[in-house]
């Protein structure tokens, strides 16, 4: 199971666990007058709700480890530890609120979350003690706090917020989530790497090294569990940390302990480092740092930094729905305009908050510098073609066609499409004027795009109008779907002038509407896309600041062709130095997150944020349910009995090579079909690997022989194959191919 994948197990059990103890609250609430004191309730209360969250945590380590034994006998010692710690909690958070609930209302408020704190302490602490782990136990108790301590708030508020019937259980599994979440979060601090399995039954399950020793074999209770493979004992070897680092141990004389191809004395592997292969039996693993791939966090607003610049110029939320991630693209300037290069994971900060101005950590998956270069950039030239277009510079009226501004600008564009050196960029035109035309989709044809240029024509006195807004807004709705870095570079000589307002008729399209400027932001800040503003020879239009600014732009000024060319070139090269930070964003429902990205470097902080829309098709919960009672019992037990089912992936028949990212994840597999495959640079390799200087067009070859059906790496350079080089080496499942851009790890079934 993979470190996400168990980040979504812990959250989803967190809600079961808060769906099923709703049930028995209302039980216990409803027979509280037949109980003789506060101290009895309130030791029932704790041991029914500790016992029914305890079972629910304390499945899910066997759940991670993929042992159903595991998953039952973690369930009923983390119902009996939760019973225990849920009624000492609950005697205590009891207590609190009757020693603090004299402060008014907001002091009941404080007073509740404070105590469901102290009950969220017990819960996230049985982890611990159930593992008989200090660290554990320390996660345990600050995850359990602050996530007790607004579960508690959410429980509070809920009726605030919600109808009644809801409230309770809402809340309640609020609860769940945010003890989960911000296990997540404290257990981040204590995880110093994270173990994936490379090949076999478990491949692709990762395992995070959160304790001082780690137990590795074939036990069911081992931390890293390896049944299924061959030649793993019981307790096969041993991580353990020594002076800060981790040193790897063999256990016992049996089976084979290896790091990166060299067996491991008793004496220990000496310190390990990322990207060390180890070999337990036939079970290969790949100790890669966790990075940024943990859970939610919650944070605030912005504000900027004289030292430097930082602009979210577009935000890309595809991958929101199949991934739960956001891109944005970026802009990083120092005080002096320059742009600042070299930054990483470790000097970016990202934060979403969302309509109810709780905050959270996005964790920042990939920063790539300069990925607009390899990918491409779609420009989209919005052209104003009003009847002062056809004016003179200076704003003189002309007949002849050559002394416009129109005649200037085509002038601009086409030395701005002459200079264009990336086969990968595209192009889209459009106008507006009373009317807005799409003139083409986004081509890589710049040759397309100059021929309908010099095909617009001066408009008729009723096309002569200046719907800007509507403009802009009917082309934002036409790049619907359009992928990668995409920006609207909006060229205008005037202010919005609507046809209905002035000229005393209905718009033959639109009637009598006039589109207001909020409706323009509320759509650039739904799409995510990138605008750039250009005044050309005039003022134009004073909110053209504020579209721009939402999307993430900046607006110049232009007063003749060649001021206009130098502006195009200008934004082609700041998109071209833009970095594309890729992140995990929260899930709490809101119509729309403010996203916030800090940046550190040697230069100063720079803050920035933008919005983007993350309403679902259900929108905010309904008011209007009737009460549930037993059901969501059986509901939470029956989805926590199928969670116990999950699969990481599905175990591949044949020889394949699985591609991984920096974090380790797998994005794509390959399977080894044929008698030979070629890795590299060229378009009809296999395997083709862009974007590094090193690697050749045909870098490495593996070669399958037929009849003993084993597969050999062979190469004219040193390749990388488990930390050690080779220009030919016999392949083993498991093996780690370390290759110019790319790590890649071959697999096959064991026979």
């Amino acid at each position: 199971m993979s470190h996400i994948v168990r980040r979504i197990l812990y959250l989803a059990m967190g809600i079961l666990a808060g769906l099923a103890a709703w049930p028995f609250m209302e039980g216990l609430l409803a027979v509280q007058h037949r109980m003789s004191s506060y101290l009895l309730f309130s030791l029932a209360s704790g041991a029914a709700f500790g016992l029914v969250m305890g079972a629910f945590f304390g499945a899910i380590d066997g759940m991670v480890a993929g042992v159903r034994r595991r998953v039952f006998m973690g369930a009923l010692l983390g119902a009996a530890i939760g019973a225990a710690g849920g009624a000492l909690g609950f005697v205590l958070a009891q207590w609190t609120l009757l020693v603090l609930a004299d402060f008014g209302n907001l002091g009941v408020g404080g007073a509740r979350a404070f105590g469901w704190s102290i009950l969220g302490i017990a819960i996230g602490a049985s982890e611990g003690v159930r593992r008989r782990s200090v660290r554990r136990l320390a996660v345990g108790v600050f995850g359990g706090f602050l996530g007790g301590l607004l579960g508690g708030l959410a429980i509070y508020y809920a009726p605030l917020l919600l109808p009644s019937n809801w409230a309770r259980p809402v809340g309640l599994m609020l609860f769940g989530i945010l003890v989960s979440v911000f296990y997540g979060v404290f257990e981040r601090t204590q995880i110093t790497g994270v173990l994936r399995i490379l090949n076999g039954p478990r491949k692709g399950s990762e395992f995070v090294l959160n304790q001082r020793r780690l137990i590795i074999g074939e036990w069911v209770g081992s931390d890293v569990q390896l049944g299924g493979y061959r030649r793993v004992a019981d307790r096969h070897a041993e991580i353990r940390e020594r002076n800060g680092e981790l040193v790897l141990y063999p256990l016992g004389e049996n089976g084979t302990v290896r790091r990166n191809d060299e067996d491991v004395s008793e004496n220990g592997s000496g310190f390990l480092k990322f990207g060390d292969v180890i070999q337990c039996g036939s079970a290969k693993m790949l100790l890669r740092p966790l990075l940024a791939l943990v859970a939610l966090l919650f944070v605030l607003p912005v504000g900027g930094a004289a030292a430097q610049s930082v602009r979210p110029t577009q935000i890309d939320t595809s991958r929101l729905l199949s991934r739960q991630q956001v891109v944005l693209w970026v802009s990083v300037t120092g005080g002096t305009g320059e742009t600042v290069t070299g930054l990483t994971p470790a000097d970016l900060r990202v934060t979403e908050t969302d309509d109810a101005g709780r905050e959270f950590e996005a964790p920042v998956l990939a920063v790539e510098e300069r990925a607009a270069l390899d990918e491409g950039i779609t420009f989209v030239l919005l052209v104003d073609n009003s009847g002062s277009m056809y004016d003179r510079i200076d704003g003189t009226p002309t007949d002849e066609p050559s002394e416009t501004r129109m005649a200037a600008a085509v002038g601009a564009i086409e030395q701005f499409l002459a200079g264009n050196d990336n086969r990968r960029n595209r192009f889209a035109l459009a106008t507006f004027n009373t009317n807005y035309r799409l003139l083409t989709q986004p081509t890589a044809s710049t040759g397309e795009i100059e021929l309908l240029l010099n095909e617009i024509e001066r408009p008729q006195p009723d096309e002569a109008y200046t719907e800007l807004f509507r403009g802009i807004n009917s082309l934002v709705a036409d790049l619907e779907g359009t992928e990668g870095r995409l920006a609207i570079l909006i060229l205008s000589d005037g202010e919005n002038y609507p046809y209905a307002e002035h000229s005393g008729d209905p718009h033959p399209l639109w009637g009598e509407e006039i589109l207001p400027v909020e409706e323009v932001l509320t759509t650039i800040e739904r799409s995510g896309i990138g605008v750039f503003g250009i005044d050309f020879a005039d003022e134009g239009e004073p909110l053209l600041d504020r579209i721009v600014a939402t999307g993430g732009g900046l607006t110049f000024r232009a007063d003749d062709q060649g001021e206009l060319a130098s502006v195009y070139d200008e934004i082609r090269d700041q998109i071209l130095t833009e970095y594309r930070v890729t992140y995990r964003a929260g899930i709490s429902p809101s119509e729309y997150r403010t996203v916030r990205i800090a940046v550190t470097t040697p230069a100063g902080p720079a803050e920035a944020e933008r919005r983007y829309f993350s309403g679902t098709i259900f929108g905010l919960p309904r008011e209007d349910l009737g009460p549930i009672f037993l059901l969501p019992v059986a509901v939470a037990i029956l989805l926590a009995a199928l969670l116990t089912l999950l699969r990481v992936r599905a175990r591949r028949g044949g020889a394949n090579l699985e591609i991984l990212t920096e974090s380790g994840v797998g994005t794509k597999v390959l399977d080894l079909a044929g008698e030979k495959t070629v890795i590299g640079a060229a378009a009809d390799a296999d395997l083709t690997i862009a974007g590094s200087p090193d690697m050749q067009d045909r870098h490495a070859t593996i070669v399958k022989d037929e009849q003993t059906g084993r597969y050999t790496l062979t190469s004219t350079v040193p390749v990388t194959v488990n930390n050690r080089q080779y220009t030919r080496r016999a392949l083993q499942p498991g093996d780690v191919l370390e290759l110019p851009g790319a790590t890649i790890v071959f697999d096959k079934p064991e026979d």
